[in-house]
C-alpha cells in the first residue's frame, strides 16, 4: 500500500523534496496514510465483528438455551481494546522501517 501511494505522488514527493522536505517528513506523510487504513480496518473490523457476533447469537438463541449457554451476547471490551491497540502499533512497527526505506530506494525519483 505505501508503495503504491508513495508511486503515484512521486511529482508530488519530488516537489516536496524540491521545497527543502526532509526524508523524515516525506516517511511522516507515508506513515500518516498506512494509520489512516489500519485505523479505518479496525473500526470496520469491530462493526463487522460486532454485526455478526449479534447475527450469531440472535440465530442461535434457542438452541444456546438448550445447551446451558447464556442467550446473549457479551462483549469482551478489554480484549477487542487489546487487539485493536495491537493492530495499530503493528501497523505502526510495519510503516515506519517500510516508508524510510522506500524514501531513502527512491532519493534520486523524489
Amino acid at each position: 500500500m505505501l508503495v503504491a501511494s508513495f508511486d503515484s505522488r512521486k511529482r508530488e514527493f519530488r516537489v516536496l523534496r524540491a521545497v527543502g522536505a526532509t526524508k523524515g517528513q516525506l516517511a511522516r506523510v507515508l506513515v500518516g496514510e498506512a494509520l489512516k487504513v489500519a485505523g479505518w480496518g479496525v473500526v470496520i473490523g469491530l462493526f463487522g465483528g460486532a454485526l455478526v457476533g449479534w447475527l450469531c447469537t440472535a440465530g442461535t438463541r434457542a438452541a444456546m438455551a438448550n445447551w446451558g449457554i447464556p442467550p446473549s451476547f457479551a462483549v469482551p471490551l478489554v480484549t477487542i481494546a487489546k487487539g485493536a491497540v495491537g493492530a495499530v502499533v503493528f501497523a505502526l512497527v510495519v510503516a515506519v522501517p517500510t516508508a524510510f526505506g522506500i524514501i531513502s530506494k527512491n532519493e534520486g525519483v523524489a
